[in-house]
């Protein structure tokens, strides 16, 4: 603080203005002339105090006279200096900073490379967070009154979660009878296969209800939007709206698309209008069509689609009345649900609402938690850092260059020149460098955002692009930020040093104070990095630990086939296509094993009645409801899934055969307490069917969440099934080797023949079920690493720029430290141990900051410590390698200082 404090009051003088500060200057600048007066008498044999009494004496009789003279000419020159005066200089700065800028040309294009990470970084960063988590969706009038609904079940036949889905009864409840809401919409995202034939494709699209668009206060860009003439229950208009892109890609833009007609899931629909640029509803995903819940619900769901509470698949937004908070309006939601509802085994029996702004565009996963926004927030912290580092990284190397430029600015002060003129030009040519780092960072967020979403954020849509406005504005801002930060430096130099000392001093002055600042920069920008260094450390640990999970099946080898059939298929039909598609996979080329299921990890569950003889009541598990799975003989081995004890399925479990069963681990602990289940009887479908018997144990597997309590779980032969459930789902193994993304096409091709009944199969790996669970980690570990790795290296340059700048000023005391003795090895220990001592305090500094924010970051992290140990030490090593690195080069330079030159100089 002693050395910090009398700089900052230097710099308030510099900066402000006044005429206090006119009569300051003269002063400083008849001292000036007083000082050198007393040197030449010095040199003439005088002692320094009689030479300084001596010529204040001289000068007594003319300082009166001079101080008014030159105190009336400042306040002249200020009073005839107008705009045009003004703008000159500062055309003169310019000029002369740029000339100043191309004569250290390494210096400066370290110094716009820094910054351009710097500001780049938080472009980027600031892109993707102000789409995740700050922007309202576009085209949404008032956004901040529009809020988000879902239902907190505490107690069901399920897991307790935070649900974004209800059934359309409950909807309806809470449309009528939610007096805290003005309006209340609908709508669910879905995929739907649009065209025929070959040419019939999976599209992203939303049904929605016909109060949508104008609860939004949405505008159609051509024709018109649905209304609630549109979305009659239980079936409604055969209508579709165009989402833009859709639009332009399929109609090339073409207004003529309204009153054409799509082909949807067999059904035809007429186009009505095509929804503006960039509008999405109100998820982050694009979107092709939109159309009539009704409609599609009508001959998708069943005619009595709209009286099933128990189904829950809608989502639910609504508009809040003036004055009436989300909290208040939420509460209000559970009283209307209160009063709709009675059944106590609805799933919305003991439900409690929660509204949230539009801007929780992700929403809340089932534990409540918002993954990836806590993440993108996160980052957005992190490239402020980067920032710093960046801003430390050029502060030192334009002070070292200041320190070099002593002597030139101490001759220009002695000719004439104000100190706030040279503080002036020297905060010009931080601000260029800063205007220019800005202008490139502008550039590497252009890139940098659009490799970001698409290796990361796919599922986005970026039509509006990364670099907005608000992007804008804030790159403005980093830029100004960055400039005061850089230029504080040199100016706070400035103010510390004299003009009498400057003439006085050598190329190899530069230590003391400005060492000691240098010095303190650097261990910033090493604390910084580390506190970096180990979030990426983390972060790739997470990443690392949920590779590693077991899910209980193998999930790198499996792929997933989805027959979209017409809804008036029958049945047999149905099911007949589903054993064809099975056993042309069974056939097909780098397929190992293939099998059927009702349910799919990830993707459905299913829970029914069940009775255990001997166990009292399944009311003691409702917080744990059985779910139940029915599965072909070969299921098992098709999914990796191992049989702990007893036997798996076989061929001859079908109908007619003795029923069996299995049950998961967790099942057989909670129901028979460790006793062995083999041979228990289960009575699927309740106490009237005839037992089950128990033949096997399966290990417990991941059902639909990375983070779960092992889920209660029974399976039993498809073939002894009802075969009036018509759910199924088609699972198949590669063969060793052979990847499922390779296979994809292939089995399309393969596959469409198969079942012409199928207006399209699907096919994908299993893994792009899970991707979107472990999107935030690959997210936090991908950017926690790119951010360290950059802090890192702009770490290393500026230790290098020091150490190289601190081994020329010092040449000539390693040639005399050779000349006396000392070895290479001694010279290089010397400054290994200042780099080191350097490294040291930062490590601990950053260590401290790492472990404090652990608090923080831990719940975002996978099965992992914050202050794992293992992170740390590598951190510490990872820098200790690279400040080595950095110092190896000066070292080896300071080794060939020439005794003989050190000594000649002397």
């Amino acid at each position: 603080m002693s050395l910090i404090r009398p700089r900052v009051r230097r710099l308030f003088r510099l900066a402000v203005r006044r005429p206090a500060l006119r009569e300051r200057d003269v002063d400083d600048e008849i001292r000036l002339h007083i000082d050198l007066r007393a040197e030449q008498l010095v040199r003439e044999g005088w002692s320094p105090e009689a030479a300084r009494v001596e010529a204040e004496r001289r000068f007594a009789a003319l300082l009166d006279d001079a101080r008014g003279r030159l105190l009336e000419a400042a306040r002249h020159r200020d009073t005839r200096m107008g705009w045009g005066d003004r703008l000159e200089s500062v055309r003169h700065d310019l000029a002369f900073a740029l000339r100043q800028l191309r004569a250290a040309r390494a210096v400066t294009a370290a110094a716009v490379l820094t910054i351009a990470l710097g500001i780049g970084a938080n472009a980027t960063m600031f892109g993707i967070v102000d789409r995740l988590l700050l922007r309202p969706p576009p085209h949404v009038a008032d956004a901040a009154r529009v809020a988000r609904l879902y239902l907190e079940r505490g107690r069901g036949a399920f897991n307790n979660w935070v649900d974004p889905s209800v059934g359309y009864p409950t909807y309806r409840a809470v449309r009528d009878d939610a007096r805290g809401f003005a309006a209340v919409a609908a709508y669910f995202p879905s995929r739907f296969v649009v065209g025929e034939g070959a040419q019939a494709r999976q599209l992203r699209t939303t049904e929605v209800t016909g109060n949508f668009f104008a609860m939004l206060g949405t505008r159609a860009q051509v024709g018109r939007l649905l209304g609630p003439d549109d979305d009659r229950v239980p079936s409604g208009s055969r209508v579709v709206v165009l989402g833009d892109g859709y639009w332009r890609r399929v109609f090339g833009g073409d207004p003529a698309a309204v009153g054409r007609s799509l082909v949807v899931e067999g059904q035809r629909y007429v186009v009505v209008g095509v929804a503006p640029r960039g509008f999405t509803g109100v998820d982050l995903e694009p979107v092709d069509l939109f159309l009539p819940l009704s409609a599609t619900s009508w001959h998708m769901r069943g005619h009595d689609w709209a009286e099933q509470r128990n189904m829950a698949w809608i989502r639910m937004v609504g508009r809040l009345r003036a004055g009436v908070t989300r909290t208040d309006a939420a509460r209000d939601v559970t009283a209307a649900l209160r009063r709709a509802v009675t059944d106590t085994n609805s799933f919305d029996y003991h439900a409690r609402a929660l509204a949230t702004g539009l801007s929780d565009v992700r929403g809340l996963n089932e534990s409540g938690r918002r993954t990836s926004g806590a993440v993108a927030a996160w980052l957005t912290g992190v490239a402020a850092v980067v920032l710093l580092i960046a801003c430390a990284n050029v502060a030192n190397l334009l002070l070292a260059r200041a320190v070099r430029r002593r002597r030139e600015i101490a001759v220009r002060t002695a000719l004439g020149a104000g100190r706030w003129r040279l503080a002036r030009q020297l905060l010009t040519e931080s601000a260029l460098l800063a205007v220019l780092g800005g202008v490139l960072g502008l550039a590497v967020a252009r890139w940098g955002g659009a490799l970001v979403r698409t290796a990361l954020l796919p599922d986005v849509d970026w039509s509006q692009g990364v670099v907005s406005a608000r992007v804008l504005l804030l790159a403005v801002g980093a830029t100004a930020v960055t400039a005061l930060l850089i230029g504080l430096a040199p100016v706070l130099h400035l103010a510390s040093s004299g003009a009498v000392a400057g003439l006085r001093t050598g190329v190899r002055e530069g230590g003391g104070r400005q060492a000691r600042l240098r010095g303190a920069l650097l261990v910033a920008q090493a604390a910084l990095s580390v506190v970096l260094l180990v979030g990426a450390g983390l972060f790739v640990r997470s990443l690392d630990r949920i590779g590693a999970l077991d899910f209980g099946y193998d999930t790198e080898r499996l792929l997933l086939v989805d027959p979209s059939f017409p809804e008036d298929l029958p049945m047999t039909a149905r099911l007949a296509a589903y054993d064809r598609l099975l056993e042309r996979l069974r056939h097909t080329p780098g397929v190992e094993r293939a099998a059927l299921a009702t349910t799919s990890p990830f993707w459905s569950a299913a829970a029914g009645d069940l009775a255990i003889p001997g166990f009292d009541s399944l009311a003691a598990l409702r917080d744990q409801f059985p779910h139940w799975n029915a599965v072909s003989d070969d299921y098992f081995e098709t999914m990796g899934t191992h049989i702990v004890r007893g036997r798996a399925l076989a061929a001859t479990d079908v109908r007619g055969a003795p029923r069996v069963a299995l049950v998961n681990e967790a099942m057989a602990r909670r129901i028979w307490k460790g006793a062995d289940p083999i041979g228990r009887c289960l009575k699927i479908g309740g106490d009237t069917v005839p037992c089950s018997e128990i033949v096997g144990v399966v290990r417990n597997t991941i059902e639909m969440q990375l983070r779960e309590t092992p889920v209660l779980q029974y399976f039993y032969p498809l073939a002894q099934g009802s075969s009036g459930n018509s759910m199924r789902a088609l699972v198949a193994r590669t063969a060793p080797g052979v990847r499922p993304a390779s296979l994809v096409s292939t089995l399309r091709r393969a596959l469409r023949p198969v079942a012409p009944e199928a207006r399209y199969v699907e096919v994908l790996p299993f893994t792009d079920r899970v991707d979107p669970q472990v999107r935030p980690w690959r997210l936090g570990a991908t950017m926690f690493t790119a951010f360290g790795a950059l802090a890192l290296l702009i770490a290393a340059v500026g230790l290098y720029s020091v150490m190289a700048y601190g081994v020329a000023q010092r040449l000539h005391e390693m040639g005399l430290r050779m000349a006396l003795g000392a070895r290479a090895a001694d010279v290089v220990r010397l400054l290994l141990r200042q780099a080191m001592g350097v490294v040291g305090l930062g490590l601990v500094a950053g260590g401290v900051a790492a472990l404090a924010a652990g608090h923080w970051v831990a719940p975002l992290l996978f099965d992992v410590s914050p202050r794992d140990p293992l992170v740390f030490g590598a951190v510490a090593a990872v820098l200790a390698g690279t400040a080595l690195a950095a110092t190896a080069v000066p070292a080896r330079r300071a080794t060939r200082a020439n005794p003989s030159d050190a000594l000649r100089s002397e």
